[in-house]
Formats: structure tokens, sequence, C-alpha cells
């Protein structure tokens, strides 16, 4: 069991880690490296909208967000 210091130290790298590097969450990704995954079986649209994002050069974020509004719009999604 960790102590409340102990709690507190790792919190304190963490959140000096984030601010050392701020665009690393942000930044695009390129098209060779990236993945698109999907657990549902009709994930696939979800998929093509997510890797258009990637493949113009935009962030995972975006891709993430082009994907999730592409299942939330189709009728077949249960």
């Amino acid at each position: 069991m960790s102590t409340r210091r102990q709690f507190l130290q790792s919190t304190a790298l963490i959140g000096a880690l984030g601010s050392a590097a701020p665009g690393l969450l942000a930044s695009p990704v390129a098209a060779n490296g990236a993945r698109v995954v999907s657990t549902w079986d009709f994930g696939v649209g979800a998929n093509q909208a997510a890797w258009k994002v990637l493949a113009a050069g935009g962030s995972a974020l975006d891709a993430v967000e082009a994907g999730a509004r592409w299942a939330e719009s189709e009728l077949c999604n249960p």
C-alpha cells in the first residue's frame, strides 16, 4: 500500500513529464506509424473517418473525434 507522500511524488512526476513535452499528445501522427482500431463490427466506417484525418496530417485526438462522430451519426449504430 502506498503512502500519501508516495502518491504525491508520483503525481508530481507525471505532471512534470507532461509539462516538459506539452505537444507530445497533440502532435500530428505520421501515417506510416499510426494504427486505427475499433471493437465493434460497424467500426470500419469509423476507422475510415479517423484514417482520413491522420492521412491529412491531423492529430490523433482529431482522428478519434472523427471516428466517434461517424459512429454516432450512423442509424445502424445500436
